[in-house]
């Protein structure tokens, strides 16, 4: 997607941040036409939960905090153009909040990849230069 739109990514580690301000922080830190990646949220953040839960810390990021966050109220001053993306295991452990339409606007569930899959991907990736390597 980046390399397409010619967007820059920022991958956040939720285990690294300390709270809400520290987030607000990172995100105001991004520039125009980036993508915002966040990995395993579900490992952060459960549906009966008002803080984030890291094995890593003692984060006091909250519900709130992320719920700004994929808003972009806290983003507002910093210009348009930015893309969110979050990957879960089981979004059935995600609050049902930040998941609705307007914040999470697209689910795309990714099966495990089978060899025919990764070669169309590989392929797409490397051209067709490296097509012998995955005949």
């Amino acid at each position: 997607m980046a390399k397409h739109l010619s967007y820059d990514i920022y991958d956040i580690d939720l285990s690294k941040v300390v709270d809400d301000s520290d987030l607000k922080r990172l995100l105001l830190q991004t520039t125009s036409k980036s993508i915002i990646v966040a990995e395993d949220l579900d490992r952060f953040i459960s549906s009966n939960s008002n803080y984030i839960s890291s094995n890593s810390n003692n984060s006091r990021v909250t519900l709130s905090g992320i719920l700004n966050f994929v808003d972009g109220i806290l983003n507002s001053c910093c210009g348009d153009e930015k893309l969110m993306v979050f990957t879960m295991n089981n979004k059935d452990n995600i609050d049902s909040a930040i998941l609705r339409p307007g914040r999470i606007d697209a689910h795309i569930y990714f099966p495990l990849c089978s060899f025919n899959s990764f070669r169309l991907l590989a392929n797409n990736c490397l051209g067709s230069r490296n097509k012998a390597w995955f005949v």
